[in-house]
């Protein structure tokens, strides 16, 4: 088999011919990315995959948080360890939030 170099002078990598030269090589144009996202957008049609980049979101909710809004709107922490829930309380109350940890309920 050929050693030939797989990088062309865009920094882009090329599959090796077996049997081809390196002129051969330099002269095929291969986009291997742009290959393989067609062959994934192909299989996922062909198995029924719908790939939906659309997220839900509330329209009703602004997402917004506001700095005068601050002083009317606790923030609740919960789901984390006690340390993070200790440490992310006490950052955020330093920079002006209420923040309330919600404990998290033990099945045991």
């Amino acid at each position: 088999m050929n050693n030939v170099n797989t990088q062309n002078a865009d920094n882009k990598f090329k599959l090796p011919v077996l049997g081809a030269t390196l002129r051969e090589v330099e002269t095929t144009d291969l986009d291997i990315e742009a290959e393989l996202a067609r062959f994934e957008s192909e299989e996922a049609v062909k198995l029924g995959l719908k790939v939906d980049t659309e997220h839900w979101f509330d329209a009703m909710v602004n997402p917004q948080f506001t700095k005068s809004e601050r002083e009317s709107t606790t923030l609740l922490i919960s789901g984390l360890t006690a340390a993070h829930d200790f440490l992310v309380k006490g950052a955020l109350s330093g920079v002006g939030y209420k923040v309330e940890v919600v404990d998290v309920p033990d099945n045991d």
